[in-house]
C-alpha cells in the first residue's frame, strides 16, 4: 500500500509538474506572439531603455559604490540595471549575441510576469486553473504601457512581485523560519530591482491584510477573532519588512547621504504630471468599453455583497483596483490634495514621480477578479452545456453566448488593438545603428587614460535621431564608454549637474568660444560634434541646447583641435583639458560669480592647473582667515566689494534659501530652486557658484524661519540679482510680519534682445533689529515681476561696522596679490547711444563695450595701497588705427592704440594707488575702440595677468596614481590636490590612520585638498566614504536581522501554539 500510495503521488506530482511546464509554455508562447516583431534585425530600444549591442556595455552598471563614468562622478545607489543585467550577460555568452539575447530575455520576462501571476492565483485560489488570470496581466494595458517606455526594470521587478507574494502566503501560513527568510531575501532582490515595485509589494500584504480582516469579521461575525488575525499578519509583515530593510540596509545607508540624496530628487508636481486623467482615457473606444465593463463588475460585486464578503481574495482583488486606480488618479482634484500629503508626510511614497505606477495595483488586482469570474462562467457554461445535451437541445445559442463573453474579455484587456502587432503599432520595432555610431564608441573604448568626453548636442535621455523615427536614451552617453559630461534629468540637483548646465548654456548662448579652456577644467579631453542627434522640441529645457545651435557654435572660431571624423561625426582635442587628479602649487580665490572663470580663460597666460580657483561663495563657513595667507591671487569683481569683508565676520549665520524651499519647478507659482530654472534667461542666473532662488511672477512670497542665539541688535543682509529692468528683481521684505525693505530699479536706455539679462548678486541691506533670543520669520516678495536671490546673512550689528576696514587688516597679513576684473557691467554711460556693445563669443561673456564717447565705472575699493598695472583686451571694429585713452580718479591718464579687427592685448601703467575709493574712465579719440577686458592688477615679479606668450596646454606634471573601485592611491608632492569628480565631503584625503581631510569646494564643483606639511611626499589615500557607509550598513543590518529572525523564532512557536490551542477547542 505504500508503494502504491508513493507511486499515486509520484505520478500526481509528475502530472502537476507537466501541467504548469505546459502553462508556462503556452505564456511564452503567448509572449513571442505579442513580442514577435522585435526579432526583426536591428538592435532592440525604446525610450528608456538604450540600445545594448555589445558585452562591454553590460558591465556598465557595476561602477560601485561610486559611478565615475556618469557626468563628473555620481554615487550608484540604484543597482536595477546590475540585477537585470546578470542574467542577460550569461545568456549573452551562452548565445554569442547581446541582441539577440536581450530579445529573449525581454519576452522570457514578460513570460514569467503571466505565469507568475498565475501560480500567484492558484495559490489563492486552491484548486482553481490559473491560466486566464495570467493571460489577462500579461495582455494588460500595464505590461504594454511599460514596454513602450522601455520600463525594463519595473517589467522586472512586475513578473518578480507574484513570486515573493507566493513564498509570503507560505510563510503566513506554516510559519517556517527558512519562508521567512526567503521571503525577505526576494524582497530584497525586488528592492534592489526596482524600489518602486517593491513598495508597491508592501502595499499589496497591507492590503491582503486589511481585506482577510473584513472577510474573517464578516464571516465570523467576532470582531475579537479578525483582530487577533490582523495582529498576526501586521506582526508578520512587519518581520518581512524589517528584514527586507535589514538585507538592503548597505544600499539604503548610501542612499541616505548627502551626496546620494541629491541625485534622485522629486518633484511634488510631478504628481499631476504624471497622473492618469479621465478626459485622456475616454478618446479611445477602446478605453471607454474597458472603464464600462470596469463600472458595471463593479456595480455587480457591490449588489452581490454576500459573495464578496465572504471571499477574502475577490474582497482582495476590489480593494487592489480601487487604491490603485485612485492613487493614479491621484494628481487630479478632490484626490490631489490627499497624494500630496502622502507625498511630503508619509514614509517613501516621494518615490512615486510617476502617480500611473499604482496601475500595477489595479491590473494585479484586475488579473485575479477577471480569472475569478471567467472560472465561474467557464463552469457554469460547461455545465449548461452539459444540461442542454442530455435534453437534445440546440447549443448555438449558447455557442454565440460564450463567444460574446471572450469578445467583451478580450475588448477589456486588450485596450490598444496593436498588441497583435508584434511590436505594439511598430513602438517595439528593433533599430539599425549606423556604422560610424558604431565606430565610434569603439574608438572611444580604445582610448587609454582618465579622461572625459562632452557631446554637442548633448546628447541624454530624450534625444532624437535623424536615422530613427523613434528617441531613446543614447548609449554613448548612457552606457559611457569613457566618463562622459552630460545633462542628467532634473532630478539631478548635485553641484556638477549645476556647473555643466552652466557651461552647456554659456557656449549655445554664445558667452564664450573658448570651449576648450571651459570644458578642459571638467577634465573633457574629447569634444564631439555629432549633428545626427537633437534634443526634443517639448522639453523647454533642453531644446535650448539643440542641434541648430551645435551648428552655428562649431561653424565659429574656437580654442579645439581636429582629431578625425567618423561618418557626420567631427572629433576634436581639447589641449587644456585638466587630469583627473593632479597638484596644485597655490590656489585662487575668486570674490564673484561664474563670469570670472569665462574671463580668465580669454587670458592666455593665465594657467588654470597652476592656479586652482574657489568662490567666495562656497567658502563663507571655511575658515577664511587661515586660508587667505595661502592665496596666490585674490580677484575681485569690482561691484561686490562687500563680500569679502562679509566672508570674514565671525558669528554670522549664513541661511541659503534653497536649502530650505520644497523641490518644485512651477517658478510662476512659488520661489524655485535655482537647478530647476537653469535654462530661464539664458541661464544668465546659474552665474551663482552655490546657488540661488527665483520666480517668474510678481506677488510670490518665500517665507522661513530664523534663529538668534541671545537677545541684541542684528543687521540682515541679502544677495539680490540686481540688473538694469524693473521689471526684475524687485522685493520687498518683512521681518516678523513688519515690512521693512523694498528695493527698486529704473530701466536703462540700454538695447536687450529677447529675454537676455544681464545683472549680478549684490548684497542689500536690509536693516538693523532689534531681536530677541529665539525663532523669527522672515519674508521675501517678488514685486512686479521675476526675482531672484542667493544667500541671506544674518549678523551682529556691532561686527559690521568698519567692514573694509575689517578686510583691510586681513589682506594687509596675505602675501595673495589683488585682481580686480572690469566687463562690460562695470560702466556707466553719460549720455546716450543706440550702440552700446557689441555682442560675439569672441568676446568673454559675449559682449564688449563699444567706446565711442566718454565712459566710467562705477566706484571701487582698493583695500591696498600699492603699484598696479592695467591690462586690456581691445580692438578697433572699423579695422584703422585708433587712438584711446584711460583715465584713474581724473589724475593718471594712459594712452593706447589699437591696429585692427583682432584682439589685441595692451599694458599699460604702472600706477600708485591708496586704499579707498577710484574710477576708471574710457575716452575714445579718432575712433570707436571695442573693449573687452580690463584688468588691474598688482604689480609682482611675475603676473599670469600678462599675456606674453599664449598658453599652448596647461602645464601639469603627470601625477601618478592608483584606482581601485572607489578609492585612489597617490603621492603628493605640493601642499594641494586637486580631484576634478563631484565635489563631496564623502570624499576624504587620509596618509596615515588618523587624520582625514575634507575637500574645498574648487571651481564650484570639485575637490581642492589643503595637505598638511607631514602628508607631503607620503603616499596618502583618497576614498569615496560611501565605501564606508556601505560597510556600516552590513554591520547595522546585520544587527537587524538578528534580532529580526530570533522575533521569527520566538513568535512562530507563539502562533503554532496558538494554532494547536485553537485547534483542541
Amino acid at each position: 500500500m505504500k508503494l502504491k500510495r508513493t507511486m499515486g503521488e509520484e505520478l500526481a506530482d509528475m502530472r502537476s509538474t507537466l501541467t504548469e511546464a505546459l502553462k508556462f509554455f503556452g505564456y511564452l508562447f503567448l509572449a513571442l506572439f505579442l513580442l514577435r516583431g522585435i526579432f526583426r534585425d536591428g538592435v532592440f530600444t525604446i525610450e528608456d531603455l538604450a540600445p545594448m549591442y555589445k558585452i562591454d556595455q553590460l558591465y556598465r552598471p557595476f561602477e560601485l559604490p561610486w559611478d565615475h563614468l556618469s557626468n563628473l562622478g555620481v554615487p550608484n545607489t540604484l543597482l536595477g540595471n546590475l540585477v537585470y543585467n546578470l542574467p542577460l550577460i550569461l545568456l549573452s555568452k551562452l548565445l554569442g549575441s547581446v541582441t539577440l539575447a536581450h530579445k529573449i530575455y525581454l519576452v522570457l520576462l514578460v513570460a514569467l510576469g503571466g505565469f507568475g501571476q498565475c501560480l500567484l492565483f492558484e495559490r489563492l485560489f486552491e484548486g482553481k486553473n490559473g491560466f486566464f488570470a495570467g493571460m489577462f496581466y500579461l495582455l494588460s494595458p500595464w505590461t504594454a504601457y511599460r514596454l513602450t517606455r522601455g520600463h525594463n526594470l519595473i517589467i522586472m521587478g512586475s513578473a518578480f512581485l507574484p513570486y515573493v507574494f507566493i513564498t509570503y502566503l507560505s510563510f503566513s501560513r506554516n510559519h517556517q523560519l527558512t519562508k521567512g527568510v526567503l521571503c525577505s531575501a526576494l524582497a530584497t532582490l525586488l528592492m534592489l530591482i526596482s524600489p518602486h515595485m517593491a513598495y508597491l509589494f508592501f502595499i499589496v500584504l497591507a492590503i491582503y491584510g486589511f481585506a482577510s480582516f473584513l472577510s474573517l469579521n464578516s464571516r465570523l461575525r467576532k470582531l475579537e477573532g479578525a483582530l487577533l488575525e490582523l495582529t498576526k499578519h501586521i506582526v508578520l509583515v512587519l518581520q518581512v519588512l524589517i528584514l527586507t530593510i535589514s538585507l538592503g540596509m548597505p544600499v539604503i545607508m548610501l542612499n541616505f547621504s548627502d551626496l546620494a540624496s541629491q541625485v534622485n530628487v522629486i518633484r511634488p508636481e510631478e504628481l499631476g504630471f504624471y497622473t492618469l486623467r479621465p478626459e485622456l482615457l475616454v478618446q479611445e473606444w477602446a478605453n471607454v468599453i474597458q472603464i464600462a465593463l470596469f463600472l458595471a463588475l463593479f456595480l455587480i460585486l457591490l449588489l452581490k455583497k454576500r459573495w464578496l464578503s465572504l471571499n477574502t481574495t475577490l474582497l482582495f482583488s476590489v480593494i487592489l483596483m480601487l487604491v490603485g486606480g485612485s492613487l493614479s488618479f491621484g494628481g487630479v482634484r478632490p484626490l490631489r490634495p490627499l497624494v500630496s500629503w502622502l507625498f511630503r508626510n508619509f514614509p517613501g511614497f516621494t518615490l512615486f514621480r510617476e502617480l500611473n505606477k499604482f496601475l500595477y495595483l489595479l491590473f494585479f488586482g484586475y488579473s485575479i477578479l477577471f480569472g475569478s469570474i471567467f472560472e465561474k462562467i467557464y463552469e457554469k457554461t460547461i455545465k449548461f452545456l452539459d444540461g442542454l445535451s442530455k435534453r437534445g437541445m440546440n447549443l448555438r445559442g449558447s455557442f454565440f453566448f460564450g463567444l460574446f463573453i471572450i469578445i467583451a474579455l478580450l475588448a477589456a484587456i486588450l485596450p490598444d488593438p496593436s498588441m497583435a502587432s508584434g511590436d505594439l503599432g511598430g513602438k517595439l520595432s528593433p533599430v539599425e545603428l549606423p556604422d560610424y555610431f558604431v565606430e565610434l564608441d569603439n574608438w572611444l573604448r580604445s582610448q587609454e587614460g582618465d579622461f572625459r568626453v562632452a557631446f554637442f548636442p548633448p546628447a541624454c535621455w530624450a534625444s532624437t535621431y535623424n536615422w530613427s523615427d523613434k528617441w531613446f536614451l543614447d548609449p554613448l552617453v548612457a552606457l559611457q564608454a569613457k566618463p562622459t559630461v552630460e545633462v542628467r534629468s532634473e532630478m539631478d540637483i548635485t553641484p556638477s549637474n549645476n556647473f555643466v548646465r552652466w557651461a552647456y548654456m554659456s557656449v549655445y548662448n554664445g558667452k564664450t568660444n573658448r570651449i576648450g579652456r571651459l570644458f578642459g577644467l571638467m577634465g573633457v579631453k574629447y569634444v564631439i560634434f555629432r549633428p545626427d542627434a537633437d534634443m526634443p522640441e517639448d522639453r523647454l529645457d533642453l531644446f535650448e541646447l539643440n542641434r541648430e545651435g551645435a551648428l552655428e557654435i562649431f561653424n565659429r572660431e574656437n580654442d579645439l583641435e581636429l582629431e578625425k571624423r567618423i561618418g557626420c561625426y567631427t572629433i576634436y582635442r581639447n589641449p587644456y583639458a585638466l587630469p583627473l587628479l593632479l597638484e596644485g602649487r597655490s590656489q585662487v580665490l575668486i570674490v564673484g560669480d561664474r563670469r570670472v572663470l569665462i574671463a580668465l580663460s580669454y587670458v592666455d597666460s593665465f594657467d588654470f592647473s597652476k592656479n586652482p580657483c574657489i568662490f567666495l561663495d562656497n567658502s563663507y563657513e571655511s575658515n577664511l582667515t587661515q586660508l587667505l595667507p595661502e592665496f596666490k591671487y585674490i580677484i575681485f569683481d569690482p561691484l561686490r566689494e562687500l563680500d569679502l569683508a562679509l566672508a570674514l565676520l565671525k558669528n554670522k549665520q549664513v541661511i541659503r534659501p534653497w536649502e530650505l524651499i520644497d523641490f518644485s519647478g512651477e517658478m510662476k507659482q512659488r520661489w524655485v530652486r535655482g537647478d530647476f530654472a537653469w535654462h530661464l534667461y539664458g541661464g544668465r542666473l546659474h552665474v551663482a557658484p552655490d546657488n540661488y532662488v527665483m520666480t517668474h511672477l510678481g506677488d510670490k512670497t518665500l517665507s522661513f524661519t530664523f534663529s538668534v542665539p541671545k537677545d541684541g541688535n542684528y543687521t540682515i543682509l541679502i544677495q539680490v540679482f540686481e540688473t538694469s529692468f524693473s521689471w526684475f528683481g524687485n522685493i520687498s521684505i518683512r521681518v516678523d510680519g513688519s515690512e521693512v525693505f523694498i528695493n527698486s530699479r529704473k530701466p536703462v536706455s540700454t538695447k536687450i534682445e529677447g529675454d537676455y539679462i544681464q545683472g549680478d548678486y549684490v548684497w542689500e541691506n536690509i536693516g538693523n533689529f532689534t531681536l530677541l533670543e529665539g525663532k523669527h520669520e522672515l519674508e521675501v516678495k517678488s514685486v512686479g515681476g521675476a526675482a531672484a536671490i542667493s544667500k541671506i546673512l544674518v549678523v551682529p550689528t556691532e561686527s559690521i561696522k568698519n567692514l573694509l576696514s575689517l578686510e583691510r587688516f586681513f589682506l594687509n597679513s596675505s602675501r595673495a596679490k589683488l585682481v580686480f576684473l572690469f566687463e562690460e557691467e562695470s560702466w556707466a554711460f553719460n549720455g546716450k547711444n543706440p550702440q552700446t556693445y557689441l555682442s560675439s563669443d569672441r568676446f568673454s561673456n559675449g559682449r564688449a563695450v563699444y567706446l565711442s564717447y566718454n565712459m566710467t565705472t562705477n566706484p571701487f575699493f582698493i583695500p591696498r595701497d600699492g603699484k598696479y598695472f592695467i591690462v586690456m583686451r581691445a580692438m578697433s571694429p572699423m579695422g584703422i588705427e585708433t587712438n584711446s585713452s584711460i583715465i584713474i580718479d581724473e589724475s593718471h591718464e594712459f594712452e593706447f592704440k589699437v591696429t585692427n579687427r583682432s584682439m589685441e592685448w595692451l599694458r599699460l601703467g604702472p600706477v600708485e594707488l591708496d586704499v579707498g575709493y577710484h574710477t576708471l574712465k574710457l575716452r575714445p579719440g579718432n575712433g570707436p575702440v571695442a573693449i573687452d577686458l580690463i584688468i588691474l592688477y598688482e604689480m609682482s615679479d611675475f603676473s599670469d595677468f600678462w599675456p606674453q606668450f599664449h598658453l599652448q596646454s596647461p602645464s601639469t606634471s603627470e601625477l601618478r596614481y592608483v584606482r581601485k573601485g572607489s578609492s585612489y592611491q597617490v603621492e603628493v608632492d605640493s601642499p594641494y590636490l586637486l580631484f576634478l569628480e563631484t565635489y563631496s565631503p564623502l570624499w576624504e584625503l587620509s596618509c596615515d590612520d588618523k587624520s582625514r581631510i575634507t575637500p574645498f569646494n574648487l571651481f564650484s564643483f570639485g575637490n581642492m585638498y589643503k595637505l598638511m606639511p607631514n602628508m607631503i611626499g607620503k603616499s596618502c589615500y583618497l576614498n569615496f566614504r560611501g565605501s564606508d557607509l556601505v560597510k556600516r550598513g552590513f554591520l547595522l543590518g546585520t544587527i537587524m536581522a538578528t534580532i529580526t529572525l530570533l522575533s521569527m523564532y520566538v513568535l512562530r512557536l507563539k502562533f503554532r501554539l496558538a494554532s494547536n490551542v485553537e485547534g483542541l477547542g
